[in-house]
């Protein structure tokens, strides 16, 4: 049986080819995993996967991550604008209900009141989830985030609420252990 590209090791070394991307990517998934899961590693295949996607063309992410069957985080490739301006954004998947406990506030007070991001409806079968869409070139975007995701509860919660895999016949090993190594490498007192 031919091996799903998303889960080869020639996705994977494609999106190694561009350093600052694949730095990114790393960053990213590291955050996501660390806030998620108390041993992220024990839950490889069992509760996350993750796809590396570089070369499906320019509507493809680069990678996405999934909890269960749903996806959790993805980070679209850097697309320019007419004016000459770049966005790189980040799909992230929360807990809606987490996010409104911290903001004391109901989401569509957050949204008015965090224009640098944006919501999308929940179309994952966790009823509880909402997506957060962040430019990582933009400051108020990634201040936005911040603000939003700063205890990792909305991201804690979310993740305890969804189930294992329905399959993992596109996850990619050796991004997720790139990305494994980045949270055993991150010192004990930081934050990954």
């Amino acid at each position: 049986m031919a091996t799903n590209p998303a889960a080869s090791k020639e996705n994977f070394e494609e999106l190694r080819r561009d350093e600052d991307l694949y730095e990114m990517s790393l960053d990213l998934l590291a955050y996501y995993l660390d806030t998620a899961f108390e041993d992220a590693a024990a839950g490889e295949v069992e509760r996350w996967t993750v796809s590396c996607l570089p070369g499906s063309g320019d509507a493809a992410p680069l990678f996405s991550l999934a909890v269960g069957s749903t996806e959790v985080l993805r980070l679209d490739k850097p697309a320019g604008g007419a004016d000459g301006s770049v966005t790189c954004l980040a799909s992230v998947a929360v807990s809606r209900s987490a996010l409104e406990d911290e903001a004391g506030t109901s989401l569509g007070a957050v949204k008015k009141a965090l224009p640098a991001v944006r919501f999308l409806p929940d179309e994952s079968d966790a009823s509880d989830a909402v997506v957060v869409v962040v430019n990582l070139f933009d400051d108020s975007s990634l201040g936005a985030f911040e603000e939003l995701s700063g205890s990792g509860r909305p991201i804690r919660r979310l993740a305890d609420q969804l189930e294992g895999m329905e399959s993992d016949d596109h996850h990619n090993t050796w991004l997720a252990r790139a990305a494994l190594d980045r949270i055993a490498s991150a010192p004990a007192d930081e934050a990954v």
